[in-house]
């Protein structure tokens, strides 16, 4: 119906991949870079620096020479490129000519372009923009000044390869807002976000100093401090086993010495003179065998050296309480206040008996964060997330046209038959009877004096529609100004999807949701058929039918009538749009929630022993738990190896008479077994005679005339050690020593025993905490979940944009300490200027980059985080349902769209490491997907233009309408 004004139905976001520039669009709209153009050039040089700083420092010397460079001097006829360059800051007139411009020129254009010079002044002013790309917040007007200098450079060449550009206006628009394309590794400085994998170190480097406590790495490089120190203890208990093999012996028993006098069998030395007799003296079995004590790696010595060990006679048990102190001194400094389950975690993979784990293995925030002191003045640390950009959104408006009004299906038959009259009237009793039938059966009797149908019925149940739809992906949200979000992109772009087939799926979208609107709406029509309603008004109306002097009877058929609409999406703009996936984005509202303070909780909550094992507890580690929870009664570890001795002496003795003394009471300590004997002795003998000194430890005997004190391996005895000494001397005098062993069984069972006195002493922290959490008038570990709906949303799009922000640019909010809350002379919270101006031009980028305001989420189930928090996270429940699915979600995907302002700043930001762009136009990288991007949205069209292709509509309306004659219709021949 010509004149019906369009009226708006519903919106919604179309997200796409960019359309790849077409080759023969790519000489219009980039300047590449193709060089290197000349020597010195000042993007060579920045590609193959070795460090930041020196980039820099070119850049800045770039800067200084630019003004000569950027009046082209090198050029001939350099006035009339600046008066191009001026035509074009202002915009070219419509009706320019090739003459017009070789008027501004002074001079032939292909003789202006085809200078021998040319295309070294070129790359100069890119080297001068490439130097404004690495310091955006110098000199805004000279970057400025070389962009359109470039530009200005490229239109000539542009020109001179095709002069009709300057008839087709889209064309030279292209042309003259031309892209700089600047390799990537130009722009790109390396991350220093957390979680990059270290540098490898030489190992002759100097380890760097550790970072100071409250900074980031402090844990982690706590984390490597304690890796090696368990390296170095495992090294030197290793040593100690091999020392003690190597020192031990099975012997078999030696011959038996007969009975007789000396020259017997047994004598092992024959002297006609007196003689005096010792064992020969062995080195202690703490110190190293030399075979052994080659095997010690250079950094078990080195830290032994540090440790003030001597290394040349090295005693094992002397490095081995010099290396358990230091694990306990590293324990306390950099794991003092972490979570018990993160101690254990630590431990475990610190020593985990085998190849150790790197800080590169460790599970991703492990530690937590921790606060930065930060530095006055700087600005909070650059860095990039594994992000990219979704795909383009095209904001898409479905509007309809009302086209007519047609007759459809039969309302009701009034029928007068002849001579009749038929009268109806209306009073009004203010009374209403109201039977509803169930919509299978469709039968319904109106009674009605005026009829009026709403003319946005379409408009109101396609918002239905589509929330409907929302609610079955628990969670989704529909933004208030783009509505739904429909991505046909995925986020690597591995998709062919192009506009054509992009404006194809967005049509069949909007046509799905009004042909099922429609469908409703003739639901809801035929539901209010099947229900007869009888009404009584005040107001009384008479209707009457006077065939009393007709010549037959009167049939009237009345029909509903239907609007005839024409539908059609009209493109509103485009918008760059990302995606964030979010783990577990409840998790710092559920913590706040259960650690904020209690009125009238003293005592604090204990930290809960997470999955602590009693193998995880040892000689380093097992007073931390026993100072954490003030656990009493706990006896330290027993030692690995204890030394029982003995002695036998006799004097005065003769040549004749054999002699034996033995004890039987040498009492091995429970929890222990004997590994090892050895013997010193010393004895005397008168000339005349044979004589010998035999050793017996436990099944092994030694015989001390033939030198055989070395370590004798025992048999493991767990009770008695038998011990003695049979002899054929004047006198004698020997020591024995029994090393023994702690067994596996007894360790274990100190361990048992300190974890149950470590679970008791929690077991009493934690009643007495909820015993008064109780009393206050709070249940342990409850809360309540959620306020007012406005709250929750608050609550929601702050996680879910701080999240977002930390895959974004990595960032952990740890440098944000411009204003100071304790500590300053006053007493009162103050703030540093330099640093609010730097944090806060940092934190204004991204708070302004993106349309946070115009979020989509949608949660996924608690299922994709970690299981060991499945029990606690699906159970968690509010009264608002959406916050409800925030709670419990294990994942949240967000997709928000870039302001349109800040398309380049944010696409600079990406592809430059982490860097802020100032204002102006940034460069682009030399990656397709940027490319794509940059030229699609600098190509886009502005206002509002038609997408794809029309399409009718039909609605039912609850008016009638009297056919004119009684006849009824018959839609198989198309009649009315």
């Amino acid at each position: 119906m010509p004149g019906t004004p369009m009226e708006s139905v519903f919106k919604f976001v179309s997200v796409r991949p960019p359309q790849p520039v077409a080759e023969t669009s790519l000489p219009d709209v980039l300047i590449p870079y193709d060089g290197p153009f000349y020597d010195g050039s000042l993007i060579e040089r920045v590609i193959q620096r070795t460090d930041w700083e020196s980039a820099k420092a070119l850049a800045e010397q770039a800067v200084l020479e630019a003004p000569a460079v950027l009046d082209f001097q090198d050029l001939a006829h350099s006035s009339g490129f600046a008066a191009v360059r001026a035509a074009l800051g202002r915009g070219l007139p419509a009706n320019m000519t090739t003459a017009d411009v070789e008027r501004l020129l002074g001079g032939s254009l292909g003789a202006a372009v085809g200078q021998k010079p040319y295309p070294l002044a070129k790359a100069k002013i890119l080297d001068v923009y490439a130097a404004h790309s690495l310091l955006p917040g110098n000199l805004p007007e000279q970057r400025e000044k070389a962009l359109l200098s470039l530009r200005t450079l490229h239109l000539l060449q542009a020109l001179d390869r095709d002069a009709a550009i300057l008839g087709d206006r889209r064309r030279l628009g292209r042309v003259s807002r031309a892209r700089v394309i600047l390799p990537g590794a130009f722009l790109q400085k390396k991350s220093i976000g957390r979680g990059e994998a270290p540098q490898a170190r030489s190992a002759s480097a100097p380890a760097p100093p550790p970072p100071l406590r409250g900074t980031p790495g402090f844990h982690e490089a706590g984390f490597e401090q304690l890796r090696d120190l368990y390296a170095v203890r495992r090294e030197l208990r290793a040593a100690r086993r091999r020392n003690r093999q190597e020192r031990t012996v099975r012997r078999g028993p030696p011959a038996r010495p007969s009975s007789g006098s000396a020259g017997s069998a047994g004598s092992a030395e024959q002297s006609a003179e007196d003689g005096v007799a010792s064992s020969s003296t062995a080195p202690s079995p703490r110190v190293l065998l030399p075979a052994v004590a080659k095997t010690i790696s250079a950094r078990t010595l080195g830290f032994l050296t540090g440790e003030g060990v001597p290394t040349d006679r090295l005693n094992v048990d002397e490095g081995l309480r010099a290396v358990d102190s230091r694990i306990r001194a590293s324990r306390t400094r950099f794991f003092e206040g972490i979570p018990t389950p993160v101690m254990v975690t630590v431990d475990r993979l610190a020593d985990p008996g085998g190849p150790g784990t790197g800080v590169q293995g460790l599970p991703s925030g492990l530690f937590g964060t921790t606060a930065s002191p930060g530095s006055v003045g700087t600005t909070p640390q650059e860095g990039v997330g594994p992000v990219r950009p979704l795909g383009i959104g095209e904001l898409l408006v479905v509007e309809q046209t009302l086209q007519r009004y047609e007759a459809g299906e039969i309302s009701y038959v009034e029928n007068v038959l002849q001579t009749e009259h038929l009268s109806r009237s209306f009073r009004s009793l203010n009374r209403t009877e109201q039977t509803v039938f169930t919509a299978t059966s469709t039968t319904e009797q109106s009674e009605h004096d005026l009829q009026a149908t709403d003319r946005f019925e379409l408009s109101t149940q396609a918002q239905k529609t589509i929330a409907q739809d929302q609610s079955i992906q628990a969670g989704v949200t529909v933004s208030a100004s783009y509505g739904p979000v429909k991505v046909g992109a995925y986020g690597d772009f591995a998709t062919s999807t192009s506009t054509t087939e992009s404006t194809s799926s967005a049509t069949t979208f909007a046509q799905d949701v009004t042909e099922r609107s429609v469908s409703t709406i003739t639901t809801q029509v035929r539901e209010e058929q099947t229900t007869r309603i009888l009404q009584e008004f005040e107001e009384r109306s008479e209707h009457g039918f006077d065939n009393t002097r007709g010549t037959a009877n009167v049939a009237g058929v009345y029909q509903w009538l239907d609007k005839k609409y024409r539908a059609q999406i009209y493109d509103y703009g485009q918008r760059l749009m990302f995606e964030f996936l979010i783990p577990a984005p409840a998790s710092y509202y559920l913590h706040a929630l259960a650690n904020q303070p209690r009125a009238g909780v003293t005592l604090s909550e204990p930290e809960p022993l997470g999955d602590l094992r009693p193998a995880d507890l040892n000689e380093t580690n097992y007073q931390d738990y026993v100072a954490r929870y003030a656990v009493a009664g706990v006896s330290p570890p027993p030692p690995e190896t204890t030394v029982l001795s003995t002695v036998f002496e006799q004097t005065g003795l003769n040549a004749t008479t054999l002699v034996s003394k033995s004890n039987a009471a040498l009492q091995v300590p429970a929890g222990y077994r004997a590994v090892s004997g050895r013997f010193v002795d010393y004895h005397a003998w008168k000339g005349g005679g044979g004589h010998y000194l035999i050793v017996l430890i436990g099944t092994q005997q030694l015989d001390s005339a033939n030198g055989e004190n070395a370590d004798v391996a025992l048999d493991g005895e767990d009770t008695v050690v038998p011990v003695g000494v049979f002899a054929l001397v004047w006198g004698y005098l020997v020591t024995i020593e029994v090393e023994c062993e702690l067994t596996d069984t007894a360790f274990g069972q100190w361990q048992q025993e300190t974890y149950d006195a470590v679970v008791a002493a929690y077991q009493a922290q934690k009643s007495a905490y909820d015993a008064q959490v109780s009393g206050a008038g709070f249940t342990a570990g409850s809360a309540t979940y959620g306020g007012s709906e406005i709250e929750n949303r608050r609550i929601q799009l702050d996680e879910l944009k701080k999240g977002s922000l930390t895959m974004l640019a990595r960032q952990y909010f740890e440098d944000f300490d411009a204003m100071s809350l304790t500590g300053t002379a006053s007493g009162l919270p103050e703030f540093d200027v330099d640093e609010a101006a730097s944090e806060g031009g940092y934190a204004q980028f991204f708070e302004q980059a993106f349309e946070w305001g115009q979020m989509t989420y949608l949660y996924y189930p608690y299922f994709w985080m970690n299981k060991t928090g499945w029990l606690e996270r699906s159970a968690l429940v509010s009264g608002d349902a959406l916050f409800g699915e925030f709670l419990r979600a294990g994942y949240a995907r967000v997709v928000v769209p870039v302001t349109p302002a800040y398309d380049d700043a944010v696409l600079f930001f990406l592809s430059s490491g982490g860097r802020i762009w100032n204002g102006g136009e940034p460069p682009t990288i030399d990656d397709p997907l940027y490319v794509s991007i940059a030229a699609e949205l600098a190509d886009a069209t502005e206002g509002r233009t038609a997408y794809g292709e029309p399409w009718d509509v039909t609605i039912p309306t609850t008016l009638v309408y009297l056919k004119s004659d009684s006849t009824l219709p018959d839609w198989t021949t198309g009649a009315p």
